[in-house]
Formats: C-alpha cells, sequence, structure tokens
C-alpha cells in the first residue's frame, strides 16, 4: 500500500484541486483519507504475543506462510481470494466477481498479482452511494483509488524496471538458506523486496517537498485528538465510520501511535530550502520513483475527476 505520508500528500493535492475542503471539513477529509489504514485493535485477551516477528523471515519457512495480512481486507474491500482456506479472511469471491474483479491466488509462492492488494472501489461507492457527500467519506475514497491505482499502474512499472536488483536482494537475503530464485517474481519475493526497497523512500522529507501543498498536511496526533473530541460533540460521528469501515478506538491508536504520530510534522520541521526538490531538477538526483509518485498523484486526479463528472450527471 502507499504509506501515511504519499496518502497524505495526494489527499491533499486532491483537495486542492477539487473539493477545497477548510476548517473541520478538510479534518474529517484528511481523516477519511487515513482511516482505513488503521489495523483493528485485539481484544486485551487474544492478543498474540507472537505477532509481531511473524512477518519476520525463518529458516524453516524460507517465507512468512500468510502474504496478504487479512487486518485491512476489509476497510481496504480487497479482492477474495480463490484458496478456500482463505476466503473466511476476505471478501467472498462471490461478491468479488459481482463488481467486476477477479479473486487471487494469494499464496506465498504463486506469481505475484498485484490485484490482490488493489481495493475494489466500485464496491465501496456502491455500498455508501448515500453517504458520498460526506468529507470523510470522499477522503476514505481517495485513499483507495491511490491504492488502486498504486497497484495496477505503479508498482508494475516500478518492478519491470527493477528485475535485476530484486533478483540479487532475493539471492542475497535468502541464498545462504538454499533458497533459489524463482523465474518469476513470486508474492513472498515482491513482499519481501517492496518492503525493503520502497518504504522508506515513501516518507523521505525530500519527496514530501514534491508537493506544493505538503504545508498543509495535518499532525496526525492532533488528527486523533480531533477524532476524540468529535464523538462527544455535538457534531454527530459518522455512522459510516464505525459500523462498517473501521472503529473510532482503532483508528484514534493508529493515529497517536509514538511511532508515526508525528510523521508529517518532524518531516516539515527538517525540510529546508536546500533540500527542497521540484520536478525539474528530479532527473538530476538519479530518484527513481519520485516522478512515478507524482504521476500517481495525477491519476488519482483524474480518477476523482471521472468520479465527480459521473455524479453531476
Amino acid at each position: 500500500m502507499a504509506s501515511t505520508a504519499q496518502h497524505l500528500a495526494i489527499a491533499a493535492s486532491i483537495n486542492a484541486r477539487h473539493f477545497k475542503f477548510e476548517g473541520n471539513d478538510l479534518t474529517e477529509f484528511f481523516l477519511g483519507a487515513i482511516a482505513c489504514d488503521a489495523p483493528k485493535l485485539k481484544p486485551k485477551n487474544t492478543i498474540d504475543k507472537t505477532s509481531a516477528t511473524q512477518e519476520i523471515f525463518l529458516e524453516s519457512k524460507k517465507f512468512p506462510d500468510e502474504m496478504r495480512k487479512a487486518g485491512r481486507n476489509y476497510s481496504h474491500f480487497l479482492p477474495g481470494s480463490i484458496v478456500p482456506e482463505n476466503q473466511s479472511k476476505f471478501i467472498s469471491p462471490e461478491i468479488t466477481e459481482k463488481y467486476g474483479y477477479t479473486p487471487v491466488d494469494d499464496r506465498p509462492n504463486a506469481q505475484v498479482d498485484y490485484t490482490q492488494f488493489a481495493p475494489m472501489t466500485a464496491l465501496f461507492l456502491d455500498k455508501y452511494a448515500d453517504k458520498m457527500s460526506e468529507p470523510f467519506m470522499l477522503g476514505y475514497l481517495t485513499h483507495l483509488i491511490t491504492d488502486e491505482l498504486y497497484f495496477t499502474k505503479l508498482v508494475p512499472e516500478i518492478v519491470e524496471a527493477n528485475q535485476d536488483s530484486i533478483k540479487e536482494y532475493i539471492d542475497n537475503k535468502y541464498g545462504k538458506y538454499g533458497y533459489e530464485k524463482k523465474e518469476t517474481l513470486t508474492n513472498a519475493e515482491y513482499l519481501d523486496w517492496s518492503h525493503d526497497a520502497l518504504y522508506g523512500v515513501f516518507d523521505d522529507y525530500n519527496y514530501l517537498s514534491l508537493f506544493e501543498t505538503y504545508d498543509i498536511f495535518p499532525d496526525l496526533l492532533n488528527l486523533g485528538n480531533y477524532l476524540e473530541k468529535w464523538e462527544i460533540s455535538d457534531r454527530q460521528f459518522k455512522p459510516s465510520m464505525v459500523e462498517d469501515l473501521n472503529d473510532s478506538e482503532s483508528i484514534i491508536a493508529f493515529l497517536k501511535n509514538p511511532r508515526i504520530s508525528h510523521l508529517v510534522c518532524d518531516a516539515k520541521q527538517q525540510l529546508s530550502d536546500s533540500n527542497i526538490i521540484t520536478r525539474q531538477n528530479l532527473s538530476f538526483k538519479g530518484l527513481w520513483p519520485y516522478n512515478l509518485y507524482l504521476d500517481l498523484t495525477d491519476w488519482v486526479d483524474d480518477e476523482i475527476n471521472n468520479y465527480l463528472t459521473k455524479k453531476v450527471k
């Protein structure tokens, strides 16, 4: 998925181009743009103490058994699985096909299929058609469209351009255990490489400076505080958030997590005229993903524009 900082960057740009939200409406739009990334909290008595290590490479397994994590499947409207034991964790294959999507083979060693990570935005829009005037829901839509385009257009292009580096990464990390890189990229190989190679770039301070609207990025801690007050204020809490999409407790815990709560705030503090990047000088810095991330914003803009045009008609 695109990162927290990337989602806020794109949401800020989309708001500036289309919605022009301000004040509380802008805050709620940003909340929607990040809410579905909040993992559901587990009841305290059911927390698996080994969960923190489930994604770590183990010699006996070579790769994690479950590559497509089910924790955010419903909040992201991810397509169903063809694997019987996985079907209860995701939206059903029947609903997946009803909305024009294809259930995916999400076994670790299956050839990678990026659509398994891409939200089914058609299902979201149909299910919540009567709530799409809410700033929160428009932010949520922006997030889903961003992830859908990220996996269907941007990631395939990045991976295609980095076949050699992916093979080298897998060989260096796992070759000593006897693992041989598969002839075609697998789900497990892609996820392992992408988390190492791409996510550090997402939150790079220079990357944030590419967006002219970076100065209005919200502090995530402030978003969490707003959500807490929103529930107990006269401004009624939107049931669309709490019933189906996610729950406020999980969203608040995510936004106030010390590891990420000041991400954007810290990034803005470290930006200076000396490290601001512009579109014009991208090619001279060897920052190969950045221009594609800006393209992603333009692609999201096109999809939002198409949605708004159809809505008016």
